[in-house]
């Protein structure tokens, strides 16, 4: 698992806007790409945001408030679910690619 955070932020973002968006690849421990996945951005509340990967395993979950947060993996809609990591969100883009065992 790897993070990078970015203070940059979108020029057509509004002034003083403080969304945050997290984005990255899911792979398997071989580097095979895993499309068609559910992310999962949850907090204490419950479901802050979800995106699914593509056919190259990139995903985006975006309108998201900086702060902390726990990834979740969902094989389709009805498949396990398994924990992935932990990520501290700031403002503009955010990083966080997944290797699943």
């Amino acid at each position: 698992m790897a993070f990078t955070a970015c203070d940059g932020h979108s020029p057509t973002e509004p002034f003083g806007a403080r969304a945050a968006t997290i984005s990255g690849v899911v792979k398997d421990k071989y580097n095979n790409v895993w499309g068609g996945v559910s992310v999962g951005i949850l907090t204490d509340q419950g479901v802050a945001g979800n995106g699914l990967t593509n056919r190259e395993g990139r995903y985006s979950v975006s309108g998201l408030q900086p702060g902390h947060y726990r990834v979740w993996l969902q094989l389709g809609r009805t498949g396990p679910g398994s924990f992935v990591g932990e990520v501290d969100l700031h403002q503009g883009f955010n990083a966080f690619d997944i290797v699943s065992p």
